[in-house]
Formats: structure tokens, C-alpha cells, sequence
């Protein structure tokens, strides 16, 4: 998930502010318990398989897209830095809030290995990683891939190939060792696809097709049919069959609606809206859970209808401005401190 301020309209693929605004929407919805609701005599609850694999999937996703241009316009070195400043100083920060008001048995050597962002690579043998935190450790986990395979492969096709081989060498040592999250064999192939695409000059060309709806469309509706039986085993084991369902809903998905945010995009209705919602992305992701447990203590409804009302409307109504004017706040800090030529930032 890409954390830098939006840079100027026509310098940005704007379809790409789409997806990741309704990724954060979703978030809210699902993590707020959408499902003890049904829409019209349907259970939402046949959603939630569905809906988990596509935000997330979105947000590795758009960290690939955003991450080849980041490396690319700044260089191996300055990247990591910046990569590491913008998404482990929020992270740690957040940490702390889980352990005051959410995980506050996490201590010892499982404490270390989650303050260093190791979580993903050594789960499940030697630590469990936590409600919503893990993602931080599966990205910067993929940055650290991306930052080895640029460096040694400048091609998309040889990078690919990297890829599949990191993804095999990753098999083998869940297989023999006992570590590498599931999370990283759901989602790792969503965020190679979006590097290699970007780098490759193919996402905006993908999404401004003018029949792309249609076979894109074929495509998610294929991955659903692929991926319905594996629903109950998510989370609970690693299958080169599931993984494939995965590969190819998402496969679907996104483009579908890279593709339909592009048409949306050309009407030009609400643009600022989303892009201030896009904005908030990566803090609403990781403030959500800390500034419920903050509501709940203050109000806990007994019914789970009422908890859901309760916690979507929060999460609307202030998790998302507060997630805007944390990360205007956070990158004002570190303007400030990249203008101070003693900073590590202006090197």
C-alpha cells in the first residue's frame, strides 16, 4: 500500500485512486460487520471470502504498481529508505496502540519479531501474526523481493521469472522449514503482477480498452466459480489449487474495475472526494481497529446489528478523516524533516 501524497492529476493514473478508495470503503465494511446484515433477502455472509481476497488483493496490488515507479524514479537505496520511513515509523506507532488496547499479551521473543516487520516470513513456526498487522509485514516482506529482483533482473519477462522462482523457493521452505505466512502465497502473485504490468507499460493500456469490461468480467466470474469451494480453507492451509482460484479472481477483478474506475473517471464526478479517500488508505488501515476498541469501550451495544451500525459508523464517520489528517500530518513531518540537510530523508 503506497503511503506518499498524491502527486498532480495528470501525472497519475487516476483509476488507480478509484480502486484504492473502494478497497478502503470495503475495509470498513467488512471489518465493521456488514455481515449480520442481509441486502434485499441475501446473506452477506456468502461475501465475506470474496470481499477479504479483493481489498487486500488490491491493496498488494497497488503497492506493486506504485513500488516499480518508486524504485525506478528514486533509485534502490533511497526507495528503501523511503519505503521503510513511510510505512515502519506508522507501523510501529500502531503497534504500541495494539498493545495497549488490543493485543496486550503480545511480549517476548513474539514482540521482537513483530516490531521488526518479520511476522509474515517466520509464521506460522515461530510467531502468529496479528489481526490486520500482518499485512505490514507481508508488504515490506515484498518490497525487500522487489528491491533484490530490480536489482539483479531489469527486464519484466526476467523478473517474472524471478518472481515465480521466489514464489518456489517460498513453497519449499513452508514445506521443510515451517515459515512463510499463507498470506504471502495468496497475495504475493497480486503484487508481482502489478510491478511487472506497471513496469511494463501495460496497466493504463489494460484498463482504457474500449471491450476490456467484457472479458475481464468473464474472467472474475470464472475465478468465483474457481474459488467458492475453497472458501472454508481460507486462512487455514496453503494449496497450489487455491492458490491458482485466487490468482485468477483477482486476475479478473481488478482489471474489471481498473477498467470501470477509468470510464468513471472520464465523467469526472466526484474525483476530490476520492482522491482525499484514496489519501487516507494506508492509516484507515492501520488506525481502524485501535479507534473501534477506543468506541467500544466508550459504547458496546449488546446486539451484533447494533455493534455493526456502531462500528461502520465510526468507521466513516472518523476513522476516515482521522486517517486523512494523520497522513497529511505524517507527511508534513517528513517534508520538514527532509528540508533539514542533516536528515537521513535528504540524502
Amino acid at each position: 500500500m503506497d503511503t506518499a501524497s498524491p502527486a498532480p492529476v495528470e501525472h497519475r493514473l487516476q483509476a488507480l485512486d478509484v480502486l484504492r478508495a473502494l478497497a478502503v470503503i470495503l475495509l470498513i465494511l467488512h471489518h465493521g460487520g456488514m455481515y449480520n446484515f442481509s441486502l434485499l433477502g441475501f446473506d452477506l455472509k456468502q461475501l465475506r471470502g470474496f470481499v477479504g481476497l479483493y481489498l487486500l488483493g488490491s491493496f498488494v496490488f497497488l503497492s506493486g504498481c506504485l513500488s516499480i515507479r518508486s524504485v525506478e524514479g528514486l533509485g534502490l537505496r533511497r526507495f528503501l529508505t523511503k519505503r521503510l520511513v513511510r510505512v515502519y515509523v506508522p507501523y510501529v506507532i500502531t503497534l504500541v496502540l495494539f498493545l495497549w488496547l488490543i493485543e496486550p499479551e503480545l511480549s517476548g521473543p513474539d514482540l521482537i519479531l513483530h516490531l521488526l516487520g518479520a511476522q509474515v516470513l517466520l509464521a506460522p513456526k515461530f510467531t502468529t501474526p496479528i489481526l490486520t498487522l500482518w499485512f505490514i509485514g507481508l508488504i515490506l516482506l515484498c518490497y525487500l523481493i522487489l528491491a533484490v529482483l530490480t536489482r539483479t533482473l531489469k527486464r519484466p519477462s526476467s523478473i517474472l521469472l524471478g518472481s515465480l522462482a521466489v514464489f518456489a523457493v517460498a513453497g519449499l521452505l513452508r514445506e521443510y522449514v515451517g515459515v512463510i505466512h499463507h498470506t504471502f502465497f495468496y497475495y504475493f502473485p497480486a503484487f508481482a503482477a502489478g510491478a511487472i504490468l506497471t513496469q511494463a507499460g501495460l496497466l493504463e493500456r489494460m484498463t482504457r480498452q474500449p471491450f476490456a469490461l467484457i472479458p475481464y468480467g468473464l474472467l472474475s466470474a470464472l475465478g468465483v466459480v474457481l474459488l467458492s469451494p475453497y472458501l472454508t480453507q481460507l486462512g487455514r492451509t496453503v494449496d497450489l489449487g487455491m492458490i491458482a482460484a485466487i490468482s485468477v479472481f483477482l486476475a479478473g477483478m481488478i482489471p474489471f474495475t481498473l477498467s470501470l474506475a477509468a470510464r468513471f473517471v472520464a465523467v469526472g464526478i466526484g474525483l476530490r472526494l476520492i482522491h482525499q479517500v484514496s489519501y487516507s488508505a494506508f492509516f484507515a488501515y492501520l488506525l481502524h481497529r485501535p479507534v473501534w476498541a477506543v468506541c467500544l469501550a466508550l459504547y458496546a451495544p449488546e446486539s451484533r446489528e447494533l455493534r455493526s451500525l456502531w462500528l461502520l459508523a465510526t468507521g466513516f464517520g472518523l476513522v476516515l478523516p482521522l486517517a486523512y489528517y494523520a497522513q497529511k500530518l505524517f507527511d508534513r513531518i517528513l517534508r520538514t524533516t527532509a528540508a533539514n540537510p542533516d536528515s537521513a530523508l535528504s540524502s
